[in-house]
């Protein structure tokens, strides 16, 4: 009898099964739940009717000198083009989709941070929560792309709380760095957000480390490695290596020389 033991991994029971898979599932199930109401919004706003969605139609049919801007990050373009691709729907669609996706996805570093502070079945409380949030929904109904910096971070406050419970793992630093460049990379005040995540990062780091902080400088490493692409682009554009062009414009205020000759007249 004793082989029959019910605390052995072998006879777990099925509802404890599909309970601990439910957080892997149930933003996917949100997913497709959610696609009809995409439906419901038959009128994009005017930053994604004027922006977002006919860049998004210019990354899908190759006209890249269209599908990008330095007034904006490089990201959103390339997801929702990407989406136009595939798909063959119009811009505003595609956009909708791509940032649904984002806002899904923000939901499983979303439900670390609750397991990591409280428990299990807070955490997917908190998850079911997020996703089921009307005012956070409205931002994918509408194809805007302020969820992938919710996605960021959350992504990348994930990270900062994980790297305080397991100091010398470099799981969490990666996650603020890929959190802190998504935010640089899909708005241009996302980066001032992203500069105080890493010095948050690298001051904790310090503090656990006694400034050995090679974790942080390889964090940061990865986080530049990231936005290259963005600089250089807005760098070509503006003469300033900079994420986005109101940064340029500063600059030039600033009377800063730029690196190179612009493209661009910054007023």
């Amino acid at each position: 009898m004793s082989s029959f033991n019910d605390n052995t991994p072998n006879n777990v029971a099925p509802g404890n099964t599909f309970r601990s898979k439910l957080p892997y599932l149930l933003p996917l199930l949100f997913m497709i739940a959610a696609l009809p109401f995409l439906l419901i919004n038959q009128m994009p706003g005017n930053d994604v009717a004027g922006r977002y969605a006919p860049m998004a139609e210019a990354f899908a049919s190759g006209e890249w000198k269209l599908a990008f801007h330095p007034r904006f990050g490089l990201l959103f373009p390339i997801i929702s083009g990407t989406t136009a691709f595939i798909t063959q729907l119009d811009g505003f669609r595609s956009c909708q989709l791509a940032s649904l996706l984002m806002y899904v996805l923000a939901a499983y570093p979303l439900y670390g941070i609750f397991k990591m502070l409280f428990d299990s079945d807070a955490a997917l409380k908190g998850m079911i929560l997020y996703l089921a949030c009307s005012h956070l929904l409205r931002i994918p109904l509408e194809g805007l792309r302020d969820s992938g910096k919710t996605l960021g971070f959350v992504l990348a406050v994930y990270g900062i709380i994980y790297l305080l419970q397991n100091r010398h793992k470099l799981h969490g630093y990666i996650a603020v760095a890929l959190g802190s460049a998504l935010l640089t990379m899909l708005r241009g005040d996302g980066a001032l957000t992203a500069l105080m995540l890493l010095m948050i990062m690298m001051t904790l780091d310090a503090a656990m480390h006694h400034w050995r902080i090679f974790r942080s400088i390889l964090a940061g490493a990865i986080f530049l490695l990231l936005i290259v692409p963005q600089l250089i682009y807005v760098c070509k554009l503006t003469g300033y290596p900079v994420p986005e062009m109101r940064h340029a414009q500063l600059l030039k205020k600033m009377q800063l020389p730029a690196l190179t000759t612009p493209e661009l007249e910054l007023p």
